[in-house]
């Protein structure tokens, strides 16, 4: 096996959604895998470019004379949303946090560089460097998905700050994904599949009726590794850093382990 090839002889079901400018599949093939791609996660938005541009309308008018209001954005979907209903401009003059690298890439690509990132994709952890400061009447927007881990505005409420959420999208599994699923896992030995979010997990075990194949799940983050457990994965990899490459390496320090080519 080259060094350089490290997940050669694996195969890997990647359950990533079309929306997303993915790296993933290409960075799993340049280290050697064969990537089944089967996206398990889609979007469909929820509130219209209206009632976001009224949700910022709001959100300036109530902030006190001097102190800028947030903007909190929990993935590259909401960044997507907010951009298309305000522009890059509608985001002049109000501070942003994001959860994860990936959403502050996104924010940065549409030339506005977030003031706070969440280190990895926890929102947890974004919510405590949040309510570390003084948010007392300070006014928070928080654009994220309808059933999504509730987590930031409570604490950033409890902490005394004027907080609007907005549940902008919902993630929905694509029309006919199951199918594939089951077709991919039926076809030749499948060594992994990729989870980036919680949604990806519970689609992919309904997809499958709950009977869970006895491969590794490469989870991008804690929370995505939690789902994992919590649907009955028996193997669950979690990457140390919470992004595409971070997966990429997970598989290889798995993979490369439990798969050795000779």
């Amino acid at each position: 096996m080259s060094p350089a090839r490290p997940l050669q002889g694996c195969r890997i079901i990647d359950t990533r959604g079309t929306e997303k400018l993915d790296r993933l599949p290409a960075l799993l093939e340049e280290a050697g895998a064969t990537v089944v791609r089967v996206p398990l996660i889609a979007t469909a938005p929820m509130a219209g470019g209206m009632q976001l541009s009224r949700a910022f309308d709001r959100l300036r008018r109530g902030a006190d004379a001097g102190a800028r209001p947030w903007l909190v954005l929990t993935s590259e979907i909401a960044v997507g949303l907010v951009v298309d209903a305000v522009g890059e401009g509608g985001l002049d003059g109000i501070a942003t946090a994001v959860v994860g690298p990936a959403t502050a890439a996104a924010l940065h690509s549409c030339g506005v560089t977030a003031d706070v990132v969440a280190p990895g994709q926890i929102a947890d952890s974004l919510t405590a460097e949040l309510t570390a400061g003084e948010v007392a009447h300070t006014r928070v927007l928080v654009i994220a998905a309808s059933g999504g881990r509730d987590v930031i505005a409570p604490a950033l409420v409890a902490a005394g700050a004027a907080v609007e959420v907005v549940e902008a999208y919902r993630s929905v599994i694509p029309p006919g994904a199951a199918d594939r699923l089951r077709a991919a896992l039926a076809g030749p030995p499948v060594h992994a599949i990729t989870f980036t979010s919680g949604s990806t997990v519970r689609h992919c075990s309904s997809a499958v009726d709950g009977t869970l194949p006895a491969i590794a799940a490469l989870c991008i983050g804690p929370v995505t590794a939690q789902a994992a457990r919590d649907a009955g994965w028996q193997t669950v990899v979690t990457a140390t850093d919470h992004t595409a490459e971070g997966v990429v390496a997970a598989a290889v320090t798995r993979l490369a382990t439990a798969h050795p080519l000779r």
